[in-house]
């Protein structure tokens, strides 16, 4: 496509639009300042150009365009019009053809792009650019950024004439109906009064006028051989006979149309209606006649004016449209570009009434409808902007207009409108609105301190952020020169005042961007800022005249970040490192032991009967008693050694580089570990005695991978509580009690088949209402020998040998049942179902899950699976694929006890997880403990910037639950809350809830 400037028809669309020395408009600015942020331009123009001069519609950061008209000798506009083609110049400087341009000399334009802006009847008006004064590299997707807003551009202008035009269109057509309507009110004019034989009784003037007869010539003479051709004279006697012998109607009353003949003897076309009327007894007929000469001739002008109406409606871009007036869709005419714009013909929308209703979205629909229907009630025109589908499935945005057409007594007849398509300018304006809006919502959410400099660096204002941020009065910052305070670096490196990176910003003209700086505060606080420091520069000239400086303080997350990761590797009750720093130490401990020769031991520390004091004294009792524990095993190692929380009341000690005789070595320890427990231990005001039973494995005697060490330790601590407990063994192959493992697996076996386990259901809470909106589905084995056994007995056997695919089957099942009853006694409640990580890692579990929903009947939204962090964070192509298709069925995922894990945050961070679950054991010392509340709202904080929601588990007193309240997390359970019961006691205990509610509501 090329153009010239002179070309008429070009001249002919610029002078259309409307836009030449018109004042600068909002949706070319809202445009134009969307470039400049898009490209990151200091300058975007929108120019018009005709043969003599440009334009400026709209500008932004170039005080050459205040006076709106240039010149073209100092136009790079002209040639992006002439070509029809976008110009992009990274250096005008070094472009052989341009380098003397005025552009560069006089304006000082370096970098240019600009492209043209095209109608969509193929003028180019003008051009859309961008420029800098300095060298820019202009990208592929600036030019095709500055390509999208062109076209919307180009659409506000098709738009605007369009709607224009479609209202000259409109006032030609009422102009036309006006002076057809004068044509037949001027026709309708003639009377004639007859008696019972024919003859002229009255011949008022107008008939005077049209027959060329006067009345004194008239009144007397039979009418039909005056004005009847002589053809029809005879059938008219006949006619007036039979009436008046038979009395009936006949011809009366009626319209007919037949020639007529003047006094010259020409003939012409009327209208005629008779009527009857009794006047003493006496008939007289008067016949009201219409000379349809003119009507005839304004018909065919009509005609002819329709057909071109008709031809320049269609050639618009407008969708042009009449429809009845007492309905919504039936249409009487719609123009052909309907089927450009929608996929449906015109005979499709004339032809189905319903189609127009139809193709609005269903979302518009109703909206739409009761105003059209509104308006068609109030004779009223309608306006309106909503979404249509198309025959292909596509959405467009359209905006209608519509107008009440009225015949000549007002009434009115018909409705005519028009219709264009403004997706692309409602997306370009949703997109410069988006960026408004985020750009005033993150200066909100971030609450920055800024600081205003001059070009000598010292403050001209400030905001309150910033005084409260820094601790400074606004007193102490005016006219001061910053560093204000003593500020560092993310090294811990002081930064002078002569090195201030608002003096370098100031004096290179650069923005110095997310710099980390750590501040000292009058009050001794000491706080650290997220800053950036943003030059201002003249527009003119280019010269720094100032400086912005904006910070924030990320103090806060700062210190949740460190916490976080300090709770990755570190137990939260004990500060011991957690069991996953334990397992990478134990990883590169095997690792050097191979290559150096060296032996190692781990030892497995149990405490013998800890569940007793947990019981008696309950949990916060034996919380201390663990934390007392561990401070004393910690008193027995060496520096070099590593003592971990396992979980619960287990530990475990890691020995590096043992003597000759590792055994002996490893011996001597968890006897000086046994002798460390002997003492009393003080626990609310009440002495305990603890013993222990430790296993211990060696390296690379009993085992050379981490995995199998651990698992030796683990079943040598077992063979040490069969001794008798409060002592140590040494693993040996006769350890494993394999007897009792395949009695126990055969008891499970069993217990599948007598349907001997059972769920009981803990119910989580949202602490905002203190109203339960789920249950946890818990497993119990009701053992017929053994009563009621918890899961830690069998569940991990269960895994091990494969089980529990078969019991994680049932406890779904089982679940569901009792959450599809709860939901038709109107108990409508989340159900959380734990998932072992075998069960995780199986490629079908998703689509167990899926049947067990459907064959039940339960909305998929409201299970909740439960996961243990590890599992999360394990085998990641397997669990993920696992994740994502339970996430894309509807299934929610929390991950369990989390934090006594090794998490990655980068990894939870992508997983569809949509709740964290925080460990009991952190909320153990709440509120009382500081650190354990720093933790405990570290998690929330986490939580909630990853858009999770939080669970507390472990909410034993009323102190825990106002805590977590305070904090703002939103679900917990617990002893406090409520224990965990059979399904009988659960149905139960939400009735009341609900009967509690209920009168709540009523009260």
């Amino acid at each position: 496509m090329t153009s010239t400037l002179e070309d008429p028809a070009r001249l002919a669309a610029l002078a259309g639009a409307g836009l030449l020395d018109a004042p600068a408009q909002e949706p070319f600015d809202r445009l134009t300042r969307l470039a400049a942020r898009i490209v990151r331009a200091p300058i975007a123009l929108m120019t018009l150009v005709d043969c003599e001069r440009q334009f400026c519609v709209s500008a932004v950061g170039d005080p050459s365009a205040a006076n709106r008209v240039g010149e073209l000798s100092h136009s790079l506009c002209r040639f992006v019009v002439e070509s029809a083609e976008a110009l992009v110049v990274d250096d005008l400087r070094r472009h052989p053809r341009l380098q003397s341009h005025p552009a560069l000399q006089e304006l000082g334009v370096v970098g240019y792009a600009g492209v043209p802006v095209v109608t969509a009847d193929g003028h180019v008006l003008g051009a859309f650019c961008v420029a800098a004064r300095e060298p820019r590299a202009w990208s592929d997707d600036d030019v095709a950024a500055l390509q999208d807003l062109s076209a919307a551009a180009a659409t506000e202008i098709d738009l605007r004439r369009a709607i224009g035009d479609m209202d000259d269109q409109h006032r030609r057509l009422r102009d036309s109906e006006a002076r057809k309507a004068a044509i037949l009110e001027s026709a309708l004019d003639c009377v004639v009064t007859m008696d019972a034989e024919g003859r002229v009784v009255d011949f008022n003037p107008a008939a005077e006028r049209t027959f060329g007869y006067s009345r004194e010539e008239v009144v007397g003479r039979e009418l039909s051989e005056l004005i009847v051709p002589p053809s029809l004279r005879a059938a008219h006697r006949a006619r007036l006979a039979r009436q008046l012998a038979t009395g009936r109607p006949g011809y009366l009353n009626q319209r007919l149309e037949m020639p007529a003949v003047r006094a010259d003897g020409s003939e012409l076309p009327v209208e005629l209606t008779i009527t009857r009327t009794d006047v003493g007894g006496a008939p007289l007929f008067t016949g009201y006649l219409r000379d349809l000469t003119e009507v005839r001739r304004a018909q065919e002008d009509l005609r002819d004016a329709e057909r071109r109406f008709r031809a320049l409606v269609e050639q618009m871009p407008t969708v042009t449209y009449v429809r009845d007036h007492g309905g919504v869709g039936r249409l009487r005419y719609i123009s052909p570009q309907i089927e450009a714009a929608t996929g449906y013909p015109p005979d499709r929308w004339t032809g189905d009434a319903d189609l127009w209703v139809r193709s609005i979205h269903a979302e518009d629909r109703a909206g739409v409808v009761a105003e059209l229907r509104r308006c068609v009630e109030r004779d009223e025109p309608y306006a309106g902007e909503y979404r249509v589908v198309c025959a292909d499935g596509r959405e467009r945005t359209v905006f209608t207009k519509e107008v009440v057409v009225r015949d000549d007594q007002g009434v009115p007849s018909h409705r005519q409108g028009s219709c264009v398509d403004v997706t692309d300018l409602r997306r370009a304006e949703a997109a410069l609105r988006a960026s408004d809006e985020l750009n005033r919502s993150v200066v909100a959410i971030l609450d920055e301190g800024v600081v205003v400099l001059d070009a000598d660096a010292r403050t001209i204002t400030c905001n309150d952020s910033a005084t409260r941020i820094l601790g400074l009065e606004r007193s102490a910052l005016i006219g001061a020169r910053p560093p204000f305070l003593p500020l560092f670096r993310e090294d811990g490196t002081r930064i002078r005042p002569e090195d201030s990176p608002a003096r370098a910003a100031l004096q290179s003209g650069l923005p110095r961007r997310d710099l980390v700086l750590r501040v000292l505060r009058p009050d001794g606080a000491e706080a650290w800022l997220s800053v950036n420091y943003l030059p201002l520069t003249d527009e003119q000239d280019g010269a720094v005249t100032g400086l912005v400086w904006s910070f924030s303080d990320i103090t806060v997350r700062r210190r949740s970040e460190q916490e976080v990761a300090r709770l990755a590797f570190h137990d939260g009750l004990t500060g011991l490192p957690n069991r996953a720093q334990l397992e990478d130490h134990l990883a590169r401990s095997v690792a050097r032991a191979h290559r150096s020769g060296r032996a190692g031991a781990v030892l497995f520390i149990d405490i013998d009967n800890f569940k007793l004091v947990n019981d008696s004294l309950g949990h916060a009792a034996g919380d201390e008693l663990l934390r007392q524990v561990a401070a004393r095993l910690a008193a027995c190692v060496r520096a070099s050694d590593l003592l971990a929380r396992h979980g619960g009341d287990e530990f475990m000690l890691l020995l590096d580089d043992l003597s000759l005789d590792p055994r002996s070595a490893a011996e001597a320890v968890a006897a000086k570990l046994l002798r460390a427990l002997d003492a009393p231990f003080v626990v609310e005001a009440a002495d305990l005695h603890v013993a222990a039973s430790i296993g211990i494995a060696l390296y690379p005697r009993d085992a050379d991978t981490p995995g199998e060490l651990l698992r030796h330790a683990d079943v040598a601590m077992y063979a040490a509580k069969r001794a008798g407990r409060n002592g140590y063994t040494c693993y040996t192959a006769d350890s494993d009690d394999s007897r009792r493992r395949l009695t126990l697996t055969a008891r499970l076996r069993r217990a599948l088949v007598r349907d001997e386990f059972r769920l009981h259901y803990q119910p989580v809470f949202d602490l905002s209402r203190s109203a339960p909106v789920g249950v946890e589905a818990l497993i119990r084995w009701e053992d017929p020998d053994e009563g009621l056994i918890p899961p830690d007995r069998f569940i991990p056997l269960a895994e091990e040998t494969g089980l529990i695919d078969d019991i994680g089957a049932w406890a779904l099942d089982a679940g569901c049942t009792q959450a599809v009853a709860w939901e038709r006694a109107g108990l409508v409640q989340q159900l959380f179902v734990n998932v072992a990580p075998r069960q995780l890692r199986c490629p079908g579990f998703a689509d167990t899950v899926r049947q067990a929903l459907d064959r039940h009947g339960l909305d998929p939204s409201r299970l909740t699976v439960e996961i243990t962090e590890s599992a999360a964070m394990s085998e990641p192509q397997q669990t993920d694929a696992v994740l994502g298709a339970l996430h894309a069925i509807g299934v929610r995922v929390a991950i369990d006890d989390f934090g006594v894990q090794h998490s990655s945050l980068s990894r939870l961070r992508e997983l569809p997880v949509d709740m964290l679950k925080i460990d009991r054991s952190f909320l153990r010392g709440v509120p009382e403990d500081p650190n354990a509340a720093a933790i405990i709202t570290a998690i929330l904080t986490l939580a909630g910037a990853l858009g999770m929601q939080a669970v507390a588990e472990g909410v034993e007193t009323a102190e825990q639950q106002r805590f977590l309240v305070s904090e703002g997390c939103p679900l917990a359970q617990g002893f406090h809350l409520a224990r965990p019961m059979p399904a009988e006691q659960a149905t139960a205990f939400l009735l009341a809830d609900a009967g509690r509610g209920a009168a709540s509501q009523q009260r």
